[in-house]
Formats: structure tokens, C-alpha cells, sequence
């Protein structure tokens, strides 16, 4: 991995907004690296519609 970081960059210092695989420096699907931005949000989201069908309208 060190020899990969030497020969391709140090990816964390990368200024662009995309989700880079480190391995091949292939540039993510936007929706894979907007979920990855969101994904707090987004399992919140998930567990409060869980319990408002599960526990509040039992369904």
C-alpha cells in the first residue's frame, strides 16, 4: 500500500469533491458517494420510518 500511496498520491490531500477507489483511482458513481456523504442521515431516516411503522402503526 505505502509503494501505491508513492506512485499515485496521497488521496487524502486530492482537493476535487469525488470519491476516489485508492487502488485504481477510478472515480466513484455520484449517487455511491453521495450516500456515502449522507449516510448518518440517511440510516436515521430509515430507523425512524421503522419505528413509526413497526411500533406506531403496527403495521
Amino acid at each position: 500500500m505505502t509503494n501505491t500511496l508513492k506512485e499515485m498520491g496521497y488521496p487524502f490531500l486530492e482537493e476535487c469533491e469525488d470519491v476516489l477507489v485508492i487502488g485504481m483511482r477510478d472515480i466513484a458513481d455520484p449517487k455511491v458517494a453521495n450516500a456515502i456523504r449522507n449516510i448518518e442521515q440517511i440510516g436515521k431516516n430509515e430507523y425512524q420510518e421503522y419505528i413509526w411503522d413497526r411500533l406506531e402503526n403496527r403495521t
